[in-house]
C-alpha cells in the first residue's frame, strides 16, 4: 500500500550483552516489533537467530546504530558495514546480501552445479 507523502525508513540496531561484551547486529523498519521477536523466539527456545546469545544472560542493551535510512539497499550497505567494522565482537553468522535475490540464485545455482559435478574416474585397463 502506497501513503502519499509516506516515506518508509530503516534503521542499523545493535544488541549488546553487557557480560560478554559480544554484539547482534540488524536491521528493520520496525525496532518494536523486531525486538519483541527475537525476545519472544528466544523465550520459547525455538529461534535460530544468533541473537540468542547476547540475550542468554539477561543483561543486555539495545541501541540504534544509524536511522532514516531510506531504502534496503543502502539499509543491507550499513549493517554489513557495522558488521565489518565490530569485527570479533560480532556474533552474526549472517550477512546482508547486497545484490538481488534473482541474481543471487543464479550465482548459487553456479557455484553449487560447479562444486558437484559428477566425477569422472578413467582406469586403464591392461589385457
Amino acid at each position: 500500500m502506497n501513503i502519499s507523502g509516506f516515506q518508509k525508513e530503516y534503521m542499523i540496531y545493535m544488541i549488546k550483552c553487557n557480560i560478554t561484551h559480544k554484539i547482534y547486529i540488524g536491521s528493520t523498519s520496525n525496532l518494536t516489533t523486531r525486538v519483541s521477536v527475537h525476545l519472544s523466539s528466544f523465550k520459547q527456545g525455538v529461534s535460530t537467530c544468533r541473537s540468542v546469545l547476547v540475550l542468554k544472560n539477561g543483561n543486555y542493551n539495545i541501541s540504534v546504530l544509524r536511522d532514516k535510512i531510506q531504502t534496503k539497499d543502502e539499509t543491507k550497505k550499513a549493517e554489513l558495514n557495522f558488521i565489518d567494522a565490530y569485527g570479533d565482537a560480532c556474533i552474526n553468522k549472517n550477512r546482508p546480501i547486497l545484490i538481488d535475490m534473482a541474481e543471487y540464485q543464479k550465482i548459487y545455482q553456479k557455484n553449487y552445479r560447479e562444486s558437484h559435478k559428477p566425477q569422472i574416474i578413467l582406469t586403464e585397463i591392461f589385457v
